[in-house]
Parts: structure tokens; sequence; C-alpha cells
């Protein structure tokens, strides 16, 4: 979305006309929201058995499932994709022999789908077989042409259903990275890693649990706009696992300050959380301290930096140097009153010319005088200065 190449107030233009455009994109209810969620998840189950049932090549596409599997996943899940697969061919080969597909194979087929969902919660295991069989061979040397052509025409209907969801829910990404917007990264940036985690939440969205789409949604959004942060939004990196906890902190902070009038103590807040009260001691005293670049834009104005509004140290403030330039001239008008020696005897005793105030005896050392004729000296100077003033 974000062209690095152009000019911040067309960015800016662009990124107005981004949000205008998503806003007024169609908003889905629920019973939409479940209609396009079944229908997906049908056709995804559909494209699952195209590929199971085709003939040509069985063992090949077994081989790469399991491949592909044991790759992405871990546990008993993997281990049950086997005997599962196993099953399915030995129903398909006895009623290949009755030349029937009979209850056998349906229940065959239904187990092995099972297994296959319950393992690819991701839902990216499809996907990963199929490039796996393209990098092998050419799909029509593996695969029969019906086949081809049903998982290619399944294969644009899903992305159909899942575009729609993403355009229908690119709004709240944008209402989330404004919160987000805190100056370390452009809003843009924000958008389009929150704008990933939605795609992810897409492909892991589950109907039947009961809840809306923008509820589970939220997680992924969040978590990809904190991750950016942690890894690009800071000149020093911290780990996501502790902004993530900051930001649970604080949101607990101000949900029992709203509840109960006061701020939580820390037995308090670490049972909230859940959280050791070590640790919460030591994350509440030692918060993230975010160390921002005088080279960012300041808000609201993309051609100004901050470091364009800091005061120079290296320079003199108008005022000082003012008041030096009148200190000076005064200075001499009043000294020229004394003579040479007179002069520089009050300069040296009183630090007139800005070097430190000297003694008696040392002023004495530095003329090769006593210390008690540098004091005559001395009050005769001092005795013409009230003589001037008072003149």
């Amino acid at each position: 979305m974000e062209d690095k190449g152009k000019h911040p107030r067309q960015r800016d233009r662009l990124l107005a006309l981004y949000i205008r455009d998503v806003m007024a994109e169609e908003v889905l209810d629920k019973p939409t929201e479940n209609r396009i969620a079944k229908e997906l998840r049908y056709k995804e189950m559909e494209r699952w058995v195209e590929l199971l049932r085709d003939p040509s090549n069985p063992e090949t596409i077994d081989a790469a499932i399991l491949e592909n599997a044991k790759k992405t996943y871990v546990g008993e899940a993997v281990t049950a994709v086997q005997p599962a697969l196993h099953r399915l061919r030995e129903a398909a080969y006895r009623e290949d022999e009755n030349s029937a597909l009979g209850q056998d194979y349906e229940q065959a087929m239904e187990l092995a789908l099972t297994v296959i969902v319950t393992l690819d919660k991701k839902r990216k295991l499809f996907t990963a077989v199929h490039d796996s069989l393209s990098a092998k061979s050419r799909l029509e040397e593996l695969l029969h042409p019906d086949t081809i052509w049903y998982i290619d025409a399944l294969e644009c209907c899903i992305e159909q259903l899942k575009h729609r969801f993403i355009r229908a829910n690119l709004r709240n990404v944008v209402k989330m990275a404004k919160r987000y917007d805190f100056g370390t990264l452009p809003l843009e940036d924000l958008i389009q890693e929150g704008n990933i985690g939605l795609m992810n939440a897409v492909d892991r969205f589950d109907h039947t649990r009961g809840y809306r789409f923008m509820t589970f949604a939220s997680h992924w959004i969040r978590h990809a706009m904190r991750k950016t942060l942690a890894h690009r939004g800071q000149t020093v990196r911290i780990p996501a696992r502790v902004i993530d906890d900051q930001y649970r902190i604080q949101s607990a902070v101000d949900r029992f300050e709203l509840a109960h009038g006061r701020c939580p103590a820390d037995h308090e807040l670490a049972e909230i959380l859940d959280m050791p009260l070590e640790r919460l001691v030591r994350m509440r005293e030692q918060p993230v301290i975010r160390v921002h670049s005088m080279d960012r834009p300041l808000p609201g104005h993309r051609t100004d930096r901050y470091i364009d509004i800091l005061a120079d140290d290296s320079s003199t403030c108008p005022h000082d140097s003012i008041m030096l330039k009148t200190w000076m001239r005064e200075k001499e008008r009043i000294l020229n009153a004394l003579t040479t020696i007179e002069r520089a005897i009050v300069c040296w005793r009183f630090g007139l010319d800005g070097d430190n105030e000297m003694s008696l005896r040392q002023i004495g050392e530095r003329c090769d005088l006593s210390k008690e004729r540098i004091r005559q000296i001395q009050n005769v100077a001092l005795k013409k200065l009230r003589l001037s003033f008072d003149g």
C-alpha cells in the first residue's frame, strides 16, 4: 500500500483514499459470516476429497501428505494420518474390485478427512502438498485432468470467499492500527501488518465455536502489529513477549481502576494476570522505554522532523548573549577610571575576566609585590570606583 518513493503528501492522500474505500465496504452480520464460513470449509473439504479420490498415483499423494504433515506438525495427530490413508486405500481397492464405492469407502474417506482437519489447524497443508507435487513433476503426469480442473475451480472459489471475509473486516484493522500508532512506525506499515494478521485469522477461523469472526481475528491482528513494533519500531530491540506483558499489565490496571476507583496493589494485579509476583514487580519497576529517532516526522507534519524543533546546545541563548555584551560594555566603562595595575588587580581579585578569584598572596606572587602592597592598591582602586559611581 505504501510507496517509499512517493512524496509524503502524496502518501497521505493515498492513505486517505484507502481508508475511504475500506470504510465503504459491506459489513457482514453473524448469519452471513456463518454462511460464508460454512461454504469456505465445504470447498476446502471438497478439495481434499478430489485429491484423495484421484486414482492416478495414490502412493505419491499419500507420501506427499505424510511428508508435509511431518514437516509442519508434530504429535499424535501426525501418526494418525498414515493409518487413515492406509485404510482409505484398502477400502478403495476392495470397492474397485466390486466396481462400486460403498459405505466402507465413504467411512474411510470421512475418517481420513477428520484426521487431516484435526491436524491441519492452520489450513496450510493442502497448499504445501500441492506445491510438493508440482515440484516433483508436472501435475498432468501425477493427477487426472478432471481432478486438476476441479481443484483449480475450488481454489478460485476459496480465494473469493476469503477475499470477501478480508475486505469486510479491513475497517477494523485500520481502527486497531490507529491505537498502536505511537509514531515509531508509519500508520501504513501497521495497517499492512494488521492485514497479514487478518489473513491468518481467516485461515484459522472455526465458525462452529459460536463467536464472531472479529472476536477471533482481533487477537491475530494485535499480535502482528505488536510483533512488528517489537522488531522494527524500536532502535533497541525488545522481545515481543515483554511488550505483550507490558500491554497486559497496563490493560489490567486500567480495568481495575475503572471498576474499583483505585490503583491495584501488586499482589492483586499478579492474581488477575496469573503472573508470578516477582516478575510483575520487576516489569512495573523497569518499564519498557521506547527509543525514538529524532528524524521521525512530527505528528501531522510529514515534512518536519523532531530534530528541527530542538534547541542547539552549542549555540548561545539570545538573551544571555545580549546580557553578556551589556556587561562587557559596562565593565569597560567602569574600569577605565583605574590605572593598568589597579585594573589588573581588581579583575584578578574578583574574577571579572571569567577566571577564578585569586587571593592577595597569589596576586602578589604574580606581580612580585607583597600581600600588604596588593591590599593597598586594591583599596585605592575600590575607592576610585565608589567615587566614579557617586559622580
